[in-house]
């Protein structure tokens, strides 16, 4: 098939059908893949929001403020991508994590402007480990938001993240050491940050934001120096 044609039909397609064709051939795939992002059409999507419990969902809020969804699961035969009413199965020897990110990178591009919200929620779970990895980009997003139980967790998100313009938010209800967090590019250039007493804070690790609401119930004397 002519690669005009081609362009042209990813031109009228939104996100989640072009996840579906890449499963067509590998030519097809290898022609998304390679694609530049400008002709890919925008995915008017203004939030993500992530959750991982015993698999992911992936909610992509739009501008006309509906939800799509996308969701991964894996049972002992097959690993599964829920696509709407679409299911695919795309094989046992799979990484859950690697293929939804995977996926998550590739809707990125269709991206054409900031997102405004990008929240992750992290379940007790069947995952020891989390880390994420996406090789081309760093999403841009307004306002981060993590629920997460452990310091590795929130690191793998926020190396993630541009950290222009970015905006600290979390709700979490485990207790979060700080010292590793404090010392990301994301934390250190971040606009301000809400939170709870559930991050070890020290005073100088919030000194620089230009607006904070934290929740604390004591601050030390130690905390001051």
């Amino acid at each position: 098939m002519p690669d005009l044609v081609l362009e042209n039909i990813i031109e009228f397609s939104n996100f989640k059908a072009i996840l579906t064709l890449r499963q067509v051939c590998r030519d097809f795939r290898n022609f998304i893949d390679d694609l530049n992002n400008s002709k890919l059409p925008d995915s008017k999507i203004t939030s993500i929001h992530v959750f991982i419990e015993k698999g992911i969902r992936f909610d992509f809020g739009k501008i006309d403020g509906y939800f799509d969804t996308i969701s991964y699961s894996k049972n002992p035969k097959n690993l599964r991508r829920f696509n709407g009413k679409n299911k695919t199965l795309l094989g046992n020897n799979s990484d859950i994590l690697k293929v939804a990110f995977r996926d998550l990178e590739l809707i990125l591009r269709f991206q054409k402007v900031q997102l405004s919200w990008l929240q992750f929620n992290f379940f007790p779970s069947e995952f020891n480990s989390i880390n994420f990895s996406m090789k081309n980009q760093k999403i841009k997003t307004e306002v981060l938001e993590i629920s997460a139980t452990s310091q590795p967790d929130f690191l793998s998100i926020l190396q993630l993240t541009d950290p222009e313009n970015l905006r600290f938010f979390s709700g979490n209800q485990s207790i979060i050491e700080m010292d590793q967090l404090a010392e990301t590019e994301q934390w250190k250039m971040a606009k301000s940050v809400t939170c709870g007493n559930f991050l070890k804070l020290n005073l100088k690790d919030i000194a620089h934001f230009s607006q904070s609401t934290i929740f604390h119930q004591s601050v030390s004397m130690e905390d001051h120096y």
